[in-house]
């Protein structure tokens, strides 16, 4: 079993130099918790990944001990050939993870976070993988397609389960997609953003609104302390955050892009019109009936 995931694009491709028996032995402990609905399995797999971590008055080793699970994680989820089954398996090995108490860890980045509960550089590392491969000019393979919408996805899931982050870069990916007017040149990468926001609403939705909700009444400026400030694009004229009226606004625009006359293929409206559904269904399970004068 650990060949099949070893055999697995990103992981295959991977540079282990002077690293092979710790990269080892994370696959090996993965491979034995990402077996299909045995919560037992990933318990075990998350009590080995804890015993190989070194001491964390050890930070230069700790901290890299760190970055390359979650590098094997962010490969593995991130993998052409991955499947969602695969990185639902991941995030039930990171809930496990955060159950372990070990101690704090003052990390690369100069903060002290709890190992496991803080999940210390997850997000450094795994988000690198979701970035836009055209915001410098890269070119849109369909390998590094496939690669994009993993690692959205498995972000995504991990969204849902209340852990990683910058929230924010979620909003960038979806403003880019949805706050800006469709046109006719390079409409496949369009289309690739589009479904890239419309995998964050199946699998992050409902923690964006909750989100939303608790901004009600927020004033935010370029300068917000917490960060919140997100610039809009040229379409959406609301607040510059992650608020209601944001999340009207994707969800009207889903709605107008999934009609005929939008330039895009049938199948690229009916998965945003889908969106546009599954944004109304996570309001009435979250018990808010969105109402456009509140931000």
């Amino acid at each position: 079993m650990k060949a099949a995931y070893f055999n697995l694009e990103l992981v295959a491709s991977m540079d282990v130099t002077g690293r092979e028996a710790e990269i080892s032995n994370i696959l090996d402990a993965l491979t034995l918790g990402m077996q299909p609905a045995m919560l037992e399995s990933a318990e075990q797999a998350a009590c080995q990944l804890d015993f190989a971590c070194p001491p964390l008055e050890s930070n230069k080793e700790a901290s890299g001990y760190l970055w390359n699970i979650w590098e094997v994680m962010g490969n593995i989820a991130g993998s052409p050939s991955a499947t969602i089954e695969i990185q639902k398996r991941l995030v039930v090995v990171l809930k496990c993870l955060q159950k372990c108490a070990k101690g704090d860890l003052r990390t690369w980045s100069g903060g002290g976070e709890c190992v496991w509960s803080d999940l210390p550089l997850f997000t450094e590392v795994v988000y690198t993988f979701f970035n836009d491969p055209m915001q410098h000019g890269g070119e849109l393979t369909p390998e590094y397609e496939r690669i994009w919408r993993n690692a959205n996805t498995f972000a995504g899931l991990c969204l849902a389960a209340g852990f990683g982050g910058p929230h924010n870069q979620i909003v960038y990916a979806i403003r880019v997609a949805l706050e800006e007017p469709i046109t006719d040149s390079e409409m496949h990468k369009t289309e690739c953003r589009i479904l890239i926001a419309c995998d964050w609403i199946t699998h992050g939705g409902k923690a964006l609104l909750k989100w939303a909700q608790a901004n009600i009444g927020y004033i935010v400026d370029e300068n917000d302390p917490e960060g919140q400030y997100i610039d809009q694009g040229s379409l959406y004229h609301g607040p510059p955050t992650m608020c209601l009226g944001r999340w009207g606004y994707w969800q009207d625009r889903f709605m107008e892009i999934g009609k005929e006359g939008s330039g895009l293929g049938e199948d690229m409206r009916r998965a945003a019109r889908e969106a546009a559904e599954q944004m109304r269904v996570i309001e009435r399970e979250v018990g808010h009936t969105l109402s456009k004068s509140e931000v």
